[in-house]
Order: structure tokens, then C-alpha cells, then sequence
């Protein structure tokens, strides 16, 4: 935790920075002290989480060695059915991208927790300067950089980064390349023509990274841009035909080759995978998978989660101050439609998961920054002493940091004397030491719950919380495989303890 508590000197830095106009300087501030405030997250658990940080870690650690072959079991000896999501042999349950960013970090800086979650600090650290200039693109330099603070001190996008929050890696990611397409989009509209085919590219790039990490919310952008056409022709009574759509399509055409391949080459390569991952990713609209139910109101009870417990009352006002306070009410219009269409689709989506609507983070970061630019401003016109406004916008923002980032929380949910870290240290220790301890070609039996996921990836070894039969236990030796079962059995055992099966003392902790 003392990286966070080092970073605040950051903050106050690029605060007083920006307070004496050097935005450029306060920004570039900014970005650093977020990549020092999102690294300490990646510090936080010595451990993987469980959902769903181990499963991510261990297709990524597979992908090291096969990127284009993505696997949960990547060498499934035992004969049985890989028919679930956390049981596969082929994991296609997430598009690839998030994955072969950390199976990059994995080659540079080995296979461990930090390397596993430093392409999300990174991602995370980006979204600060992305955060700065779309703001500063659809409001002023005020919008933005409050926006900026505010996308730089998020509880919830610590949280993802650190690996503790359901979905981590894969949204972050999301969040990032969805940002990114927008703000190319903001920069597209506001460039002279010369620069357009530079940002209609960038447009189409990122928004085909989106797909490649969480699918079609990746071409949220596109909702947008339709938006602020009809919003053109409707309100400012501007025609769109012709030139108006062609950039559209030419983005999309981008997106095309940048996320189809990776669909086709699955559908050729793993026609059975890809067929079920598909009916699956449908499914999700009509069925609560998993468990994952809700209210039709359920995301908007998240808000507190995802933003902030004010930000439920704020989030109304502060979209019609983001439309009065706008550079261009049309473009303003065309964010708000985003927001809305996000809220409306996943409320109606029947699998409710607390990150789905977090995709818009930056605009409704945006929306919170015009209220706070719009109540500072209003103060500075009652206070004429600029040194007693300059103290209270500073102290202001710093009361805003923390409550933003609400670190007593994070404390909390990190304290690693708790129950569960403690049986996941515990845990892991005990993989470490069998990895050291046993024969290379050995596989693991009995491994508690779904805990057979983490034993493969520190110890290498294939793992199965089953308890084989004697036709299994026969057929593995016969491969030269060592058998080591975990105590205690719950199950009947219908075959002959001998020397030639290793029976592991040591007991795992937990269940899930």
C-alpha cells in the first residue's frame, strides 16, 4: 500500500501544475503518478484471484508458448469431457488480445502475479492523458483534466487492475480500446482534412482492439458517430449523404481486418469451440449464465460500485450540464445517447455483471467533470482572491482523489490476513513447494474445487479435482506419468494404494 500513499505527492504535483496553467506539464504529471498508483494494485495480492484472474493467467501462460492455440488444459491426459468454460482443453471463452498482452509480459518479465497484471497498469495509466483530451475535446481543458483526476484515482479501475474484481484483465482492456476509439473519433471531427485518414485509421484500430477483447461492445464508437449525424441533420439541418457516411464505412472496413481473421481462423481451426463460445456469447442476452442475475435495475444500483455513492444522485445533472457546458450540443447529444444505450441494453441483457456498463467510464468521468468545472467556476466568480481560490480548488481536488479512490476500502478488501488471502497463500504455497518436490511428467489429482486451475500454473503440472479410477491410474503410467492424489478423499477409492501413486499429505484450503 505505500506505493498509493508515495503517488499522492504526484497528485498534489500535478494539481499545483495545472492550478499555474502548465496543463501539458500537470498532465504528463498526471499519467505518471497514475502508472505509480495503478502499479502498487498490481502489487496488492501475492496470489491469483479467483474470479477470474487464475483462469486469464493460466491461458495467457499457455499462450507463451502457443498463441494461436489457446488453452485452459494445455495437456489434457485424462480422459474426460472439456465441456465447460472453466474445465476446457481449447478456451475460446474470451477473445484473444487482453491474453496476448499478457503472455507478453510473461515472456519479458516471467511467469508471475506482477507481469500478469502490468499490461493493466499500463492500460490503466493511458486512460488518464485519453480521459484529458476527449474532456478538453467536447468541453474545455477544465473538463478535462478533472476528468483526467478522476480516471487516474478510480476505486473501480484499481480494482480491475489489481486483478480483484471479476473480469480484471479482460476489462480494462475493454475500457481502454473503447476510449480510445471514441477519443480518435472526437480527434477525427476537430482535425483539418489533411489528418482525418491518420484518425479515421486509429477509429477502426481501436475499435477492432475492443472486439478482440470482449466482442461487438467494441463498436460502441459507431453508435456514437451515427448519433451525432442524425443529431447534424436533425437539429443543425445539415445533410449527411454521401461523404458524410464513407468515413464511417472506411473505419469500419478497418475494424474488419483487424478483428475478423481471429474469427475465422477459430471457425476453420476450432469449428466445435467456436460453434458453442458463439451460442454462449448469445445466450447472454436472453438467460442469466452463471448465476449472474439481477433487477432490470441492477446496473443502476452499480453505479455507487463503479463511480462513486454520490454519483447515483450526480449522474442526471451532470449530463445535462456535459450538454449546456459543450463545445458542440450535437456531439454532447451523441455522448449522452452512448451512455443511455449502454445503461438500456445491459439492463435488458438477462446476465447482470457490475462491469458491463463500465466500458463508458471516460464520458461519465466527462459528465462529473463539467458539474465539478461548472460549481469551481461559480466559486471563483464569488472569491476574487486568487491565492484563498487557488488553496480551495487544490484541497477540493485532493478531498476528491480520495474519496474517489476510497482507500480505506481498498485496505480492506486487500488486507492480506484475511480469510481468503490467506487460504490462496497457503494454497500457493503448497503448489510451490510440489513443484519442486515432485517428477516433471506428474499430474495432480483431488485438487480442491476449482483450485486445480492455479495448481497448473505454478507448478506446471496437469491437475484435475477428480479422483482417478484404476483403468486412469494404469493408463498415465503407462504413458511414464506420475500420479500424486491430494488427501483427504472424499470419494471412494476402487484401486490399491501402492508405491506407484503418490499420495500428497499436504491439505489445500477452500472450496471454489
Amino acid at each position: 500500500m505505500g506505493l498509493i500513499y508515495y503517488s499522492s505527492i504526484g497528485f498534489i504535483l500535478s494539481i499545483a501544475l495545472f492550478i499555474y496553467d502548465k496543463h501539458r506539464i500537470a498532465i504528463i504529471m498526471l499519467s505518471l503518478t497514475a502508472l505509480v498508483f495503478y502499479f502498487s494494485a498490481s502489487l496488492f495480492d501475492p496470489f491469483l484471484n479467483m474470479w477470474d484472474e487464475r483462469f486469464h493467467a493460466l491461458v495467457a501462460k499457455n499462450m507463451v508458448k502457443n498463441p494461436f492455440k489457446p488453452m485452459l488444459y494445455a495437456n489434457p491426459v485424462l480422459d474426460m469431457a472439456y465441456d465447460r468454460w472453466d474445465r476446457y482443453h481449447i478456451w475460446l471463452h474470451k477473445q484473444p488480445l487482453f491474453l496476448w498482452q499478457i503472455a507478453i509480459s510473461f515472456k519479458l518479465f516471467g511467469i508471475n502475479e506482477t507481469a500478469l497484471r502490468l499490461p493493466n497498469v499500463l492500460m490503466a495509466g493511458l486512460m488518464v492523458p485519453i480521459s484529458y483530451r476527449t474532456g478538453k475535446l467536447l468541453a474545455n481543458k477544465h473538463v478535462g483534466f478533472y476528468a483526467a483526476l478522476l480516471s487516474a484515482s478510480s476505486f473501480y479501475l484499481l480494482e480491475l487492475v489489481s486483478g480483484r474484481q471479476e473480469l480484471e484483465h479482460n476489462d480494462v482492456a475493454f475500457v481502454l480500446y473503447i476510449s480510445a476509439s471514441i477519443w480518435s473519433w472526437l480527434e477525427y471531427l476537430y482535425s483539418p482534412d489533411k489528418k482525418k485518414a491518420y484518425w479515421l485509421i486509429l477509429i477502426g484500430l481501436f475499435s477492432g482492439f475492443a472486439i478482440l477483447c470482449k466482442w461487438l461492445g467494441g463498436l460502441l464508437v459507431f453508435l456514437g458517430w451515427s448519433s451525432y449525424l442524425f443529431f447534424q441533420r436533425t437539429l443543425e439541418k445539415r445533410p449527411n449523404r454521401g461523404v458524410h457516411i464513407q468515413p464511417i464505412v472506411l473505419s469500419l472496413f478497418i475494424v474488419f481486418l483487424i478483428a475478423a481473421p481471429w474469427q475465422i481462423y477459430t471457425w476453420i481451426k476450432f469449428p466445435e469451440d467456436k460453434a458453442n463460445e458463439m451460442s454462449i456469447y448469445s445466450g447472454h442476452i436472453w438467460k442469466a449464465l452463471d448465476g449472474h442475475r439481477g433487477s432490470f435495475w441492477y446496473h443502476l444500483e452499480q453505479i455507487p460500485l463503479l463511480f462513486g455513492k454520490w454519483v447515483q444522485i450526480l449522474i442526471v445533472p451532470a449530463l445535462v450540464v456535459l450538454y449546456f457546458t459543450s463545445r458542440k450540443k450535437t456531439l454532447a447529444l451523441a455522448v449522452i445517447t452512448m451512455i443511455i444505450f449502454v445503461y438500456l441494453f445491459y439492463s435488458l441483457v438477462q446476465t447482470k455483471m457490475p462491469s458491463f456498463p463500465f466500458i463508458i467510464a471516460t464520458m461519465v468521468w466527462i459528465a462529473l467533470a463539467s458539474v465539478l468545472d461548472f460549481l469551481i467556476q461559480a466559486l471563483l466568480k464569488i472569491i476574487k482572491v486568487k491565492a484563498i481560490n487557488g488553496i480551495i480548488v487544490a484541497v477540493g481536488l485532493l478531498l476528491l482523489i480520495w474519496y474517489n479512490s476510497d482507500i480505506p476500502v481498498i485496505q480492506k478488501n486487500h488486507d492480506l490476513n484475511g480469510h481468503v488471502a490467506k487460504q490462496l497463500m497457503h494454497n500457493k504455497a503448497i503448489f510451490i513447494e510440489i513443484k519442486n518436490g515432485l517428477p516433471d511428467r506428474t499430474v495432480l489429482f483431488n485438487v480442491k474445487g476449482r483450485h486445480y486451475i492455479e495448481a497448473m500454473f505454478y507448478t506446471d503440472f496437469t491437475a484435475y479435482n477428480v479422483i482417478p479410477n484404476t483403468e486412469q491410474i494404469s493408463d498415465l503410467q503407462k504413458k511414464r506419468m506420475t500420479v500424486a492424489i491430494f488427501k483427504p478423499f472424499t470419494d471412494s477409492i476402487d484401486f490399491p494404494l501402492s508405491e506407484k501413486v503418490i499420495i500428497l499429505e499436504q491439505e489445500l484450503k477452500g472450496w471454489d
